[in-house]
């Protein structure tokens, strides 16, 4: 790099630290936010599955993504509106079980997660513009 480009390159590089600081930790430009988490199940980081987040408020769709070594995240470009959300954990039996139940046409991965926790869930978030939006959750199967 020649000297006569150094103020340029100090000049951008402060420029684009400051933007990557500022839009890390942020929203969206439409109020959407970052959302993370860990999940455990019987104590142990959940290997894989996926995480939904469903809006109590009519007509917003779910968000949802995947868990990976016990952590999920979701950046703000994606995130979740301000608001209260029913949570839903699932996971496919690592045995590769499946079920065929009438109504598939296809065999299905069987759930190695409670219904309590994704079909039944009990599970919410209450995601807060003002708030980290970090939430944990620990299952439990009950053996």
């Amino acid at each position: 790099m020649s000297v006569s480009n150094l103020p340029f390159t100090l000049a951008s590089s402060a420029i684009f630290a400051t933007l990557a600081v500022a839009g890390g930790c942020g929203g969206s430009a439409d109020g959407r936010l970052p959302v993370s988490g860990a999940v455990t199940l019987d104590g142990t980081p959940l290997d894989q599955g996926v995480i939904a987040f469903h809006s109590e408020e009519a007509g917003r769709p779910p968000v949802e993504t995947a868990i990976t070594a016990g952590e999920y995240f979701i950046a703000a470009d994606k995130g979740l509106l301000p608001g209260s959300y029913k949570v839903a954990i699932d996971s496919a039996d690592s045995t590769g079980k499946t079920a065929s139940p009438v109504e598939y046409s296809m065999a299905i991965p069987v759930s190695r997660i409670p219904l309590k926790y994704n079909g039944e869930t009990t599970l919410v978030a209450a995601v807060d513009a003002a708030g980290d939006n970090v939430f944990d959750f620990q299952l439990e199967t009950g053996r």
